[in-house]
């Protein structure tokens, strides 16, 4: 049986969010040590979290637009008919919060030095269908994408063996 249950992030305006235990490996659901250290270290640090997590996207969408929105299926070719109507123009952290709304915290099996890695997926106005997905070990953020880059254990495994298997 898989372990799901809804708990409230103050940092994200304290609405109920999912929270999952596994993400996408539904067969290895036993609660282990790294999972409840990812989470109090979510809990714990759920603002400067949110903060890493409105930057780096705010980040990519400043230096990339069309490479973000290209995520979700735009192009530019889409012009006033695609994405500047869905995605306006951002110019503040705090404008972007107001566009994104946090659903579900998945604390994934992949883990490194205690504690597993965590994916954020965020309901927006621009994929109501598939979301925002960001991918984090502790605060630091691996991957963003489409919701399901959030309960991606592969993702988490690719990112593990990049940033801290051997030579790391």
């Amino acid at each position: 049986m898989k372990h799901e249950e809804k708990v409230k992030f103050k940092a994200w305006g304290d609405a109920d969010v999912l929270l999952d235990i596994g993400g996408d490996q539904f067969d290895k659901n036993q609660i282990m040590p790294e999972h409840t250290n990812a989470y109090n270290f979510a809990v714990e640090n759920q603002e400067g979290i949110k903060n890493k997590i409105l930057e780096f996207v705010f980040n990519f969408l400043q230096n990339d637009r069309e490479g973000f929105l290209e995520i979700f299926g735009y192009s530019a070719d889409d012009g006033k008919n695609g994405y500047d109507e869905m995605f306006p123009e951002i110019h503040s952290m705090q404008e972007l919060e107001k566009l994104i709304k946090l659903d579900a915290l998945y604390i994934l099996n992949v883990h490194h030095s205690g504690i597993a890695y965590t994916g954020y997926s965020f309901n927006c106005q621009w994929d109501e269908e598939h979301g925002l997905g960001v991918l984090a070990y502790k605060d630091r953020i691996a991957d963003i994408g489409q919701g399901d880059i959030s309960f991606a254990n592969d993702l988490a495994e690719d990112d593990l063996r990049k940033n801290y298997r051997e030579g790391k």
